[in-house]
């Protein structure tokens, strides 16, 4: 690449006008030129250069963009794409939202440093940004164009996005001259975060209330969302589904494309793809081909059980335990009580007793002392920190030794995903005669659309607080 010190005046002026014009070229000499590489425009990332085309040209005002984790989507719809637009408009405003403080200020300060580069300041000498206005999330440029950049569930104060008003054109004769900025939208939430309802909901809500009104022209502004899948109700879910009142035009990239060729081959191979759907088919499915799978049902698959017999048992476990998740009554409408106890050997888990049903307060306490009795082995007995578990450990402390209290810090639904490769390697067994295993395993499998829950939620603090311990002295 020649320097420009080496150019003349007319060769410089064609170069703008080239940068200014055609996208794609932009985005490969100046990540050439920040990074001192070629930047691997694949064709996938032609699409989404086409996108973002419509974007700023007008005929797309609201877009999404789903394709699978580290495949430029960042580089290009994010960092490149909003330098371009400050280029040819440099009162261009843009709000940046990810799901961190440090990945928007990451982002916020690329876009600033690009725009500091001798190169491009000395190629786009109107789009200086002001000196003292260089905060690394909150910069404007000499011409009051710039970037407020902001976690999801950050207030955004004192900024919109966009100009108000109609386009204003600066004479570049680039498809994007006049554009006045965007609110785009990166990767809103984290992986573990989708499976929190509440989580869901409230960026959901958010998006209303807050994300949507921070545009300065209601009427011409865009948004664009970039994300991975995570969940079928999250925010792409939830826009597509209409939950905005809005149409959005969608642009949808699997990783296994369906004439079965792999998007990025250079990224992941279609060997590569086969072998990550065939170990995590559900984050596959989500993140990589963009079908989060309908929760209820596919977080715990049928076929993943296995089952023991008297013949099969081992002999002598590692440890035994118990887990417990009590409730506060006994009502029609109340959740059940749930009491199973575990054997583990080497890595898998066996399970050896249940007991699932209403029960009154005595009837709860009376149950884990039963329990107990029954199973003398059993040294750490793990009870959910919440509804009468405080009071069964306050009334039993005193009689039952290792009464561990647990306080969940995530979802039930995040909980029963923490625990799925368990399942999904074969590494839990169930009594195959047990009166009480086919209950267990018909909630199990219908998670979380069943009415009860209390088995699943025994059986993921079981696995999860013993997940690394592998002897008695452990627990």
């Amino acid at each position: 690449m020649r320097l420009l010190s080496e150019m003349s005046q007319l060769e410089t002026t064609v170069l703008a006008t080239k940068l200014l014009c055609d996208f794609e070229f932009f985005t490969r000499y100046f990540f050439q030129e920040m990074y001192g590489r070629r930047f691997d425009m694949a064709p996938h990332l032609h699409k989404v250069a086409s996108s973002l085309i419509d974007v700023v040209s007008g005929k797309t005002k609201r877009l999404i963009i789903n394709m699978p984790p580290r495949y430029g989507k960042t580089e290009m719809a994010v960092k490149m794409f909003v330098c371009w637009c400050l280029a040819n408009n440099p009162k261009a405003k843009f709000i940046h939202i990810s799901r961190s403080d440090g990945l928007v200020r990451d982002n916020s300060t690329a876009c600033r440093s690009l725009m500091l580069n001798d190169t491009f300041r000395a190629l786009f000498s109107s789009c200086w940004i002001k000196n003292d206005a260089k905060a690394k999330n909150r910069w404007y440029t000499v011409n009051n164009g710039g970037m407020y950049a902001v976690a999801t569930g950050s207030q955004i104060q004192g900024f919109g996005a966009g100009i108000k008003g109609d386009r204003e054109y600066t004479g570049t004769g680039s498809v994007c001259d006049g554009f006045g900025g965007a609110i785009i939208i990166d990767d809103p939430m984290k992986t573990m975060d989708a499976m929190s309802d509440i989580t869901r909901e409230t960026l959901n809500s958010r998006f209303n209330d807050t994300i949507a009104s921070r545009v300065n022209n209601p009427d011409v502004t865009p948004i664009i969302l970039i994300m991975q899948r995570l969940h079928d109700r999250d925010l792409a879910g939830f826009l597509l589904s209409g939950g905005s009142g809005e149409d959005w035009t969608l642009l949808k990239m699997p990783a296994l494309q369906e004439d079965g060729t792999p998007l990025y081959p250079a990224m992941h191979s279609i060997e590569k793809l086969n072998e990550m759907k065939a170990a995590d088919p559900m984050t596959f499915a989500g993140q990589y081909q963009q079908e989060p799978m309908v929760l209820g049902g596919n977080i715990f698959l049928r076929e993943w059980f296995r089952f023991y017999d008297d013949a099969t048992i081992p002999i002598l476990f590692d440890n035994q335990f118990q887990s417990w998740d009590f409730t506060f009554k006994d009502t029609t409408s109340s959740d059940n009580v749930c009491g199973t106890v575990w054997g583990k050997k080497g890595a898998n888990w066996y399970l050896l007793d249940c007991v699932c049903r209403k029960m009154s307060f005595i009837e709860q306490r009376n149950s884990m002392i039963a329990m107990c009795a029954k199973w003398p082995n059993t040294v750490a007995k793990y009870v959910e920190d919440k509804a009468n578990g405080p009071a069964i450990i306050d009334s039993l402390k005193d009689k039952i030794s290792g009464i561990i209290p647990v306080t969940p810090t995530e979802s039930k639904v995040a909980r029963a995903y923490a625990v799925t490769p368990v399942f999904q390697s074969g590494n839990v067994y169930l009594p195959k005669d047990a009166p009480w295993v086919s209950d267990y395993i018909d909630e199990m499998t219908k998670f979380d659309h069943a009415p009860h829950d209390d088995q699943v939620d025994s059986t993921t603090m079981a696995i999860s607080q013993t997940m690394h311990k592998t002897s008695l002295w452990d627990l």
